[in-house]
């Protein structure tokens, strides 16, 4: 068989693999998980804003029965409102398939502003590994965003789009999406740091009109300025400032963020239930004040980071100076909130799209980068489960493998930056 032979199978068994996740995901919330589910709230809020009910005064359903409540400004509520004119099991299916498409397009997207090339101009093996080669690394949270209807690959979306935009030199229209991104989810603030690295004050200035277009006017104008300014003023105190928010609105034992074992290592409180017992990692009990210092020191030392990397390689090849820096600000997004879920870390797709770019195209052999990539994956996405065993995997999740895997893998795209000056000339593609 000719290669055009094999592509053309490999392209409609990635269909089909495609249709039996949607179809198996959408059956998971349709029936009784749904309940469980995060789209659940997401068309709860929906719909509350269509009927004027209080956005936040209620769960989906009674918590008992896995009821959740609506964490995020207007604006994403907003914005799914067509969603409640359709039958919810109709709605499930769209919004499972959007999200399919939307991984799709992402992952050719990147490699694209990544390269300069479309992804189909590569050789077959290459394109192949670069296409599926960052889903497979990020397949265990793929999987669980569609599980629950999640909502973090439509941010990401929305941010290459404002990516595409900014490399298309539309400055004011790439800020103002990143902007929108984050009004519809704080796991995209990291790249408001990122954009400030670059002072551009055009960019900037779409930034602040995306804000304040997705806080403040697109919401007045369906609900009213008052009632929006009283959702945004709730948003802001009881959820984005509230000092539980990484212990009680997300249960310390699904949290996997490293803020979370600071928690686990400095409070009186299990740090996970294996085989029926609680187990501790507890070494001192600090006081309140001093694990929310750790919290805020942690975040700064993040977003220091992406400061440090613009500055340290602004004046290197785009692939480094831009490119680098933005898959290093998508993996420093997963582990900048405190709160985290498996969910979060789709945002390591396009991390690790960069590195198996840098690996196969480009050709970056040192053992070190390959190293930390990796012990990323290792840590991050293989699961242990009917492996290793539950109990073991009990104790990587408690103890936040999940995000030292994605700090690994920003440690990598660190690594590659400086040793990419040394590649022989001629290999690179920017």
């Amino acid at each position: 068989m000719s290669i055009a032979g094999y592509d053309r199978i490999l392209k409609w068994a990635v269909v089909a693999i495609a249709l039996i996740v949607i179809a198996i995901a959408g059956a998971k919330m349709i029936k009784s998980p749904y309940a469980k589910g995060d789209f659940e709230a997401f068309i709860h809020g929906a719909n509350a804003i269509a009927s004027g009910a209080d956005l936040y005064a209620t769960p989906s359903r009674p918590i008992a029965e896995g009821g959740l409540y609506y964490i995020y400004l207007p604006l994403f509520a907003i914005l799914l409102f067509p969603l409640t004119l359709l039958p919810v099991e109709i709605s499930i299916i769209i919004w499972t398939a959007l999200n399919a498409f939307l991984v799709y397009w992402i992952v050719g997207a990147f490699y694209e502003l990544v390269s300069g090339k479309k992804l189909a101009d590569l050789g077959f093996a290459d394109k192949w590994i670069v296409a599926l080669v960052p889903v497979l690394l990020t397949g265990r949270f793929l999987l669980h965003h569609f599980y629950y209807g999640q909502a973090n690959i439509f941010v990401m979306a929305v941010i290459m789009l404002g990516l595409k935009l900014l490399n298309r030199k539309r400055a004011e229209l790439g800020g103002l999406c990143i902007g929108i991104a984050i009004v519809v989810k704080m796991i995209a603030a990291p790249f408001a740091v990122w954009l400030f690295t670059r002072l551009n004050p055009r960019e900037l200035l779409g930034l602040a009109a995306g804000i304040i277009l997705g806080v403040i006017l697109v919401p007045s104008l369906i609900i009213g300025f008052e009632t929006n300014w009283a959702y945004a003023s709730h948003w802001t105190t009881g959820i984005l400032l509230d000092g539980g928010l990484g212990t009680e609105k997300v249960p310390i034992a699904v949290n996997v963020s490293i803020q979370a074992l600071f928690h686990r290592l400095f409070e009186d409180v299990p740090a996970a239930t294996i085989n029926g017992k609680p187990v501790y990692f507890t070494i001192t009990v600090l006081p309140a004040t001093a694990i929310r210092v750790l919290e805020a020191g942690f975040g700064a030392l993040l977003l220091a980071a992406i400061c440090f990397y613009r500055f340290r390689f602004r004046k290197s090849r785009e692939l480094v100076s831009i490119w680098g820096g933005v898959a290093l600000t998508f993996a420093i997004s997963t582990l900048f909130a405190p709160t985290a879920q498996k969910h979060y870390f789709v945002l390591l797709l396009p991390a690790y799209l960069y590195a198996v770019y840098l690996w196969r195209v480009v050709g970056l052999q040192d053992r070190l980068f390959k190293g930390l990539v990796a012990s990323s994956f290792l840590l991050a996405g293989f699961k242990m489960d009917g492996m290793l065993g539950d109990k073991v995997d009990g104790y990587f999740f408690a103890a936040s493998a999940i995000s030292f895997g994605a700090l690994l893998l920003a440690f990598a795209i660190l690594r590659a930056a400086y040793c990419l000056p040394d590649v022989k000339p001629g290999i690179l593609e920017n």
